[in-house]
């Protein structure tokens, strides 16, 4: 990874204990059709593999900036310390248990470029069990594209809620005005709601993300 040239896209990886998915979630990125990107993994102070298969990763390809915290600080603050490592033009969190199809990254990118006002763009979702058999679609990600933002925040409240939104490609620029995510319960729908204030949310309309339910998710274990 260039110490001088950003990348356009920079990738936020939380993770906790992931040994037994985070290999196949990296291996999805570093697979994708655009490369232009860094991969910044922030290690929540595991007890398990974790730290030896990423930093296998971070050997391997100069794109991987593997990082761990001195001590356990919490799911949602170390979601804030992927970001604040963010370089380049676009940003997407990705979490350590989900996979992306290898044009998702090219697809919203694209849309991104095209549509100045847009400044976040998530792809279709399925979801996949704990050992990666389909589940079934998942929850169609945020469209919020009015040209008005109260028109914006209109249809972001009245979309069926999906959480998956926030780990779409998002602008830097719009991620500036906002500052960090909170560190407290569902502060990522507070982000979404004021990155709709600012531009349009837009969604490519393939299945791109695959979302892996299982019960170690974070949003079910806030305090690791």
């Amino acid at each position: 990874m260039s110490e001088t040239i950003a990348p356009r896209v920079t990738i936020g990886m939380p993770v906790y204990n992931g040994e037994r998915h985070v290999r196949s979630a990296i291996d999805s990125i570093l697979g994708q059709t655009y490369d232009d990107f860094a991969l910044v993994v922030s290690d929540n102070h595991s007890t398990d593999a974790t730290r030896e298969i990423c930093e296998a990763y971070a050997r391997d390809d100069p794109r991987v900036l593997y990082e761990r915290q001195a001590s356990n600080v919490g799911a949602q603050r170390n979601f804030t310390a992927v970001m604040a490592r963010t370089r380049g033009e676009y940003f997407k969190w990705s979490g350590h248990d989900d996979v992306l199809a290898p044009t998702f990254l090219e697809k919203c990118v694209e849309r991104l470029d095209s549509d100045p006002a847009a400044v976040l763009c998530a792809a279709g979702i399925d979801v996949n069990d704990d050992g990666g058999g389909r589940v079934g679609p998942g929850p169609a990600p945020v469209v919020a594209d009015a040209a008005m933002p109260h028109e914006r925040l209109r249809q972001f409240f009245v979309h069926p809620r999906a959480h998956q939104t926030i780990f779409g490609v998002i602008r830097r620029s719009a991620l500036d005005v906002t500052g960090p995510m909170g560190h407290w319960f569902a502060s990522d729908r507070e982000l979404l709601m004021e990155l709709a204030i600012l531009g349009r949310f837009v969604r490519v309309d393939e299945t791109l993300f695959f979302h892996r339910e299982h019960p170690g998710r974070s949003d079910r274990a806030l305090s690791t």
